[in-house]
């Protein structure tokens, strides 16, 4: 099929204006597949949106048009804390493609929630898991045990814990779903590091006031001391692989 024919079944009243003024700039090319769930993949202004087998949803494919709007205004945060993570040993080993992948998703939906809703959708159609708390996340009971301990007498911390403590986190700063309360679940943070999580919340803090419509503001420079002050809190630590 060509994408003509997949739009019959991806556009709707709500997000045709979104697709026609991305179209004017940006190469879209729809992939339908066998995939899990929706996702995109830009490199300039080459994108690829993957939709799954007999699964069109106008809200899902509107989600993706947002990612690639926040492409076209300049916003890649994944690669750039890919390639300011990529010279630190330490700091490579905490952010694993994936994790840097789930950090620019998630600050993404921070900037597209509201665009979605002014398209006219429903904030349960947002993303798939709406409905789950963030905040249990099947391997968080496990961070109180591996985060740090002791490794015959000398304190280690193992890398993967790192990484789903940093995940975690930024996926409940970005949920939608306001009826889950996570106060108590960044205390359980916080309680398993204070210093981290205080480096998390001043980046989630400055994300916050980035206002991506202003050319004149760019995230690069709080992102490069994110990095920064990531790099600070690793050393002196051991940080063990699993």
């Amino acid at each position: 099929m060509t994408n003509s024919i997949y739009l019959e079944k991806l556009l709707d009243d709500k997000n045709k204006k979104l697709w026609n003024s991305l179209i004017e700039t940006e190469e879209i090319v729809i992939s339908v597949d066998d995939y899990q769930s929706y996702g995109v993949y830009s490199e300039s202004n080459h994108h690829t949106i993957e939709v799954p087998l007999n699964d069109f949803k106008s809200s899902s494919f509107a989600h993706e048009l947002l990612h690639i709007h926040l492409s076209k205004c300049g916003v890649n945060v994944a690669g750039c804390i890919e390639i300011l993570s990529s010279n630190n040993p330490k700091v490579r080993k905490i952010f694993s493609r994936d994790l840097i992948d789930n950090i620019g998703n998630n600050l993404n939906h921070m900037k597209m929630v509201n665009l979605f809703l002014e398209l006219g959708y429903e904030i349960e159609e947002f993303i798939d898991d709406y409905n789950i708390n963030k905040g249990k996340h099947q391997q968080f009971s496990q961070l109180q045990n591996y985060f740090c301990f002791n490794h015959h007498g000398r304190k280690v911390y193992l890398d993967k814990a790192i990484d789903v403590y940093i995940g975690i986190y930024f996926s409940a700063k970005a949920c939608p779903n306001k009826s889950f309360n996570y106060a108590t679940f960044y205390d359980d943070l916080r309680n398993i590091d204070f210093e981290l999580i205080e480096i998390l919340e001043r980046y989630i803090s400055a994300w916050d006031k980035y206002d991506y419509n202003n050319r004149l503001e760019s995230y690069h420079l709080f992102t490069a001391n994110f990095i920064k002050e990531i790099e600070l809190w690793c050393d002196g630590k051991e940080i063990f692989s699993a």
